[in-house]
C-alpha cells in the first residue's frame, strides 16, 4: 500500500476539493493522511517561506511530517 502520505491545500485554490478528495481516497484506501489546511493562501505559496507567514507555516509542517 502507499505509505502515509501529507496534503496540503488553501481553502480558497482551484485544487481544494481535488485536495479533499485525494485525501478521501487515500484513507478510504487504509492510508494514514496528514494534512494542513491553509484558509487564505494563494497557489504554490509554499514557494516564498521567507516572505508570507503561511507559508512557513506550511514548510514547517513538511518538516514535522518527515521528522515524524
Amino acid at each position: 500500500g502507499f505509505p502515509t502520505s501529507h496534503v496540503q491545500a488553501s481553502k480558497v485554490e482551484f485544487l481544494y476539493t481535488d485536495s479533499v478528495s485525494t485525501v478521501n481516497a487515500l484513507q478510504s484506501a487504509g492510508v494514514k493522511v496528514d494534512t494542513h489546511w491553509e484558509p487564505k493562501a494563494l497557489h504554490a505559496w509554499q514557494l516564498v517561506p521567507d516572505l508570507l507567514p503561511d507559508a512557513k507555516r506550511s514548510m514547517n509542517a513538511v518538516a514535522d511530517f518527515f521528522k515524524a
